[in-house]
């Protein structure tokens, strides 16, 4: 977890690398994950937290719904290996 968007040198260097990003793959929407905590969950939020991998096949991306007590929101992502 780099806490980076999508458009980061972190993100930049792991699709560089060969990985896929699990939300870019299959989620639907914006993905925001942060922040989740104060006045400024009422924002539109930023998706600063992803799944990372290569030689995976992603099923399904999404934001849980559920609150967790970080100031993040928690990603479900489901995958299998090639």
């Amino acid at each position: 977890d780099f806490n980076s968007t999508p458009g980061s040198w972190n993100a930049d260097l792991m699709r560089a690398r060969g990985f896929a990003e699990a939300h870019e793959a299959v989620g639907e929407g914006r993905g925001a994950t942060w922040p989740d905590k104060t006045l400024l969950r009422f924002l539109p939020g930023v998706r600063i937290d992803n799944a990372w991998g290569r030689g995976v096949e992603w099923s399904s991306s999404r934001v849980a719904g559920e609150r967790t007590g970080s100031d993040h929101r928690a990603i479900i992502v489901e995958v299998g290996v090639r």
